[in-house]
């Protein structure tokens, strides 16, 4: 049987494994449908793809890979939609600091 590191149940060892796969095809594959949240976020790091971004940042069960994915979003109608939709307060607060960050102020 063909079993490879990332595929580990142990998410240490998992995530290290994904930072060595430099296939893009199957990093965008781990992104979206990886078992572990740890998997999907090292893969999200590894991309540069907005539209998978945005994918996990709306879709993804977990908030945590949500919020890796709204960290490298630059689209602000995206993170408004985020910011509407999103019913994970700590996923919103997220979107709202990116947007700030883009601007260069915050809104205090």
């Amino acid at each position: 049987m063909f079993y490879e590191e990332w595929m580990s149940s142990d998410p240490i060892a998992a995530s290290r494994a994904v930072r060595k796969i430099t296939d893009k095809a199957l990093l965008r594959h781990l992104a979206l449908f990886g078992r572990l949240s740890e998997v999907r976020q090292e893969a999200l790091f590894q991309l540069d793809d907005p539209a998978i971004w945005k994918k996990a940042a709306k879709e993804d069960p977990n908030s945590s890979v949500r919020r890796c994915a709204i960290r490298h979003i630059s689209d602000l109608d995206f993170l408004q939609e985020v910011l509407q939709e999103d019913s994970d307060l700590s996923v919103q607060k997220t979107a709202e600091a990116q947007r700030e960050k883009m601007f260069g102020h915050t809104s205090e």
